[in-house]
């Protein structure tokens, strides 16, 4: 009888421990093929990957990228979690200026339009776009007190940077471009009688800057087409012979030049500060980023993600 109840308790001990290796296997819990993510519990699953890499007409071509795309919607994912904690919001106001700034122009019924082309609801594209909107804004509240730019640091960058500052020969220009060399040839004679430029090019030219006199501002030698390149040998006052282009029929004047030049600190400083500020930014949201994720509960299902990739290559073979 004892022998018997020995044999029972050896035989549940068994069971136990079966069942508990199969537990911590994973056997039992294991996540279903559609989750490729979780984040503090919170899952993402694959029809949110596959609608989201269409929203931003990204084409998943490798499991690299793949996986690269996964994380950048985990980090969303924390920062969103974040900007609940810190109450941060998006304002309807906020939301149609984001909207505004976004696609310029575009009425509601154009998106949706659009959106429709591409199979995205404009319902998901206004979430994303709020999304966005918050995270953008958690971010600025959160490196706000992180930032913090000292006029040394910013001297040292102009001077460990300084040829970046540097700038190029420029040449203030006006232009008049006619539709006929005809037309060019009659317009340069009236130049060449002392007719002033400006109002020749309001009354022939057919560009835009026409009602400006044709004034193109400061230009400098590779930023403009190579038909332009006359102006960077002509001396301040000259007027060009006709140049024929793929526009038409061009006239140019060199109102002004401006050396090539090294600007000191001071004239500088605005532009200076920009471009550390940029990466100072960078440097600090990469940092805090790194902490969210240590701190958060982040599990990545990559081979759920690499049969999606193999499914979305295959489509399009």
């Amino acid at each position: 009888m004892k022998l018997q109840r020995n044999n029972k308790v050896f035989s549940a001990g068994l069971i136990i421990t079966a069942l508990l290796s199969f537990i911590l296997s994973g056997s039992v819990f294991k996540e279903a093929p559609d989750v490729l993510a979780k984040v503090d519990g919170k899952k993402i699953v694959k029809e949110d990957f596959l609608r989201k890499t269409a929203l931003y007409g990204i084409t998943v071509s490798s499991h690299e990228q793949a996986e690269s795309f996964l994380n950048g919607m985990v980090n969303d994912m924390l920062i969103l979690n974040m900007a609940k904690k810190d109450k941060v919001k998006a304002g309807k106001e906020e939301l149609y200026k984001e909207i505004e700034n976004f696609v310029p122009g575009f009425s509601a019924k154009d998106i949706k339009k659009v959106l429709k082309k591409g199979g995205i609801s404009y319902s998901y594209w206004l979430k994303d776009i709020k999304e966005k909107l918050i995270i953008k804004k958690e971010i600025e509240h959160v490196l706000k007190g992180r930032l913090v730019i000292t006029d040394r640091e910013l001297k040292d960058y102009y001077w460990t940077n300084i040829l970046e500052f540097r700038q190029a020969r420029r040449v203030k220009a006006r232009q008049i471009v006619t539709g006929s060399l005809e037309k060019a040839q009659e317009v340069l004679l009236k130049i060449n009688n002392k007719q002033p430029f400006e109002e020749l090019a309001k009354d022939y030219s057919i560009t835009s800057e026409a009602h400006d006199g044709g004034d193109l501002g400061y230009v400098k030698h590779g930023d403009v087409p190579s038909f332009m390149n006359q102006l960077f040998t002509m001396k301040k006052g000259a007027v060009s012979y006709i140049i024929k282009s793929p526009y038409g029929y061009h006239i140019f004047k060199c109102e002004d030049i401006k050396e090539a030049a090294t600007p000191a600190y001071d004239e500088v400083k605005e532009d200076v500060e920009k471009k550390f500020r940029e990466i100072k930014k960078d440097a600090a949201f990469s940092v805090w980023m790194k902490e969210l994720r240590q701190k958060s509960d982040i599990k990545l299902f990559l081979e759920h993600l690499n049969l999606v990739v193999e499914e979305v290559l295959h489509a399009e073979n």
